[in-house]
């Protein structure tokens, strides 16, 4: 939902061809990954905007000592940055530097004693590099000539238009409003200029006065922005925002309005202590209901990301069962081919399977069937992953009657194999514990003693 530059390797190597450049031994070894490191090191910092990241994963065929040793370095160049010379988040800047400092330490304790690197541990080492590429070029444009300067006019223009919004007229605090979303939309630093010149306040009253569409679509979008900020977030709810917003998602002048108000419910609901405040508004459950009912996919897809919010308090379960959700996301996985919003729909059922309440609503609707449908068809990784994840909760917590079916489903088998060799750990985990569940009542239904599969002795009517 963020906005995100794509890197452009083929530019680059053309770039390459008119600056030939001597090969070192680093080259020789494992040329894909140091030709992405050639890539981070010879980037022309003209060509690259301020605040855009092109880092770039190291590829899978590298070797851990090479990975490690760029890993190093790479930490040693951070640590390198003093924090006196940021225009901005400096409090930030010296609190990630100290961070991986104290990895940088045990980076090269790792090397010193040369111990053998697992998989999983490259695999993470693997991403720590490609987000550290993403924090020396953060360190390096906060530090870079003229940052002061911009970052002083960026905070002159958000008193601005923080003022626009409380003295313009109707049509100059519209226009603030769309200047505020374009702004907050770019970066970090946009977003906490705006939220500290304290435009949320604004912007909600804008909202709650707003009687054209246009103007009501701005202001939710701009509030939607600034939401993404964490002090945004709490920005808004202490400013008295939740309600506004929940009669926009209820009474929105357009479709947009609505489903860009599901998204702020959704962001606010990160946050443990709003989750519940949210989840206590009888209304919100069976509006977001029927926001996934008669919305576009985008609206569908926030309103079950918004869900899946309120689900992480454990007191909301009963209100998003209640709110008739669970019928509504078996329509989604017969109805929609969008791999993205049935994997969505799958978490949330995956989070409502967790409970005892939950599986028994779940086991009332045609899901030991579709859901085994879903794991053999998907192209999605992760839709299979959370299918597995379904079912082996539906049969923990519906015992043997559950398994039975499941059983029942030959194919059921080899779907999980797959998953079992080509699913990340956590997806391999749940399939490997549903396997041992089938393979334990099949040996157990042949002696009498199926009761003994799971520990669940509750009775369900499937």
């Amino acid at each position: 939902m963020r906005p995100s530059t794509q890197f452009q390797p083929e530019k680059i190597a053309q770039k390459k061809k008119t600056h030939p450049k001597q090969n070192t031994a680093a080259d020789t070894e494992d040329p894909p990954f140091c030709f992405s490191l050639q890539m981070i090191r010879n980037f022309d910092q003209t060509d690259r905007r301020m605040l855009k990241f092109p880092a770039v994963h190291p590829c899978e065929a590298i070797s851990p000592e090479t990975l490690l040793n760029s890993l190093i370095n790479l930490s040693q160049n951070i640590c390198n940055y003093q924090p006196k010379l940021f225009s901005t988040q400096r409090k930030n800047a010296r609190q990630t530097i100290r961070q991986i400092g104290l990895l940088l330490l045990f980076f090269e304790e790792t090397r010193d004693l040369r111990l053998a690197l697992t998989d999983s541990v490259v695999l993470c080492f693997s991403e720590l590099h490609h987000a550290f590429q993403k924090v020396q070029f953060l360190l390096e444009d906060c530090t870079r000539e003229g940052s002061p300067a911009a970052a002083e006019e960026m905070k002159f223009l958000s008193r601005f238009l923080a003022r626009r919004l409380v003295f313009g007229s109707s049509e100059q605090k519209t226009k603030a409003a769309c200047e505020i979303r374009f702004l907050a939309k770019s970066n970090i630093f946009n977003r906490s200029c705006l939220i500290e010149a304290g435009t949320i306040l604004p912007l909600i009253n804008l909202l709650s006065s707003s009687f054209e569409h246009h103007a009501q679509e701005i202001a939710i979008s701009a509030l939607l922005k600034l939401s993404k900020h964490t002090s945004g977030k709490k920005e808004i709810v202490e400013s008295g925002g939740l309600k506004p917003i929940l009669a926009v998602l209820q009474r929105g002048l357009s479709l947009e309005a609505k489903q860009m108000a599901a998204a702020i419910i959704f962001y606010l609901a990160s946050v443990k202590p709003y989750r519940k405040l949210i989840g206590e508004t009888p209304e919100v459950g069976p509006t977001l209901v029927e926001l996934i009912k008669d919305g576009t996919t985008c609206g569908k897809k926030n309103g079950v990301v918004a869900i899946f919010g309120l689900l992480l308090h454990s007191g909301n379960h009963q209100r998003v069962i209640s709110s008739g959700t669970i019928p509504l996301l078996m329509d989604i996985f017969s109805s929609s081919d969008n791999d993205e919003l049935i994997a969505d729909s799958l978490a949330v059922l995956a989070a409502i399977a967790e409970s005892v309440d939950g599986t028994l609503a779940i086991l009332q609707t045609s899901a030991l069937s579709t859901i085994p449908r879903i794991l053999r068809s998907s192209a999605s990784r992760t839709a299979r992953e959370y299918s597995v994840t379904v079912l082996l909760s539906l049969c923990k917590n519906g015992g043997s009657e559950a398994i039975s079916i499941l059983a029942k489903d030959h194919s059921l088998m080899s779907s999980l194999y797959l998953l079992l060799t080509d699913g990340s750990s956590y997806g391999s985990s749940k399939a490997r514990a549903l396997m041992k569940l089938l393979h334990k009542f099949h040996e157990t239904s042949s002696s009498g003693r199926i009761a003994s599969v799971v520990p669940c002795e509750r009775p369900v009517h499937v």
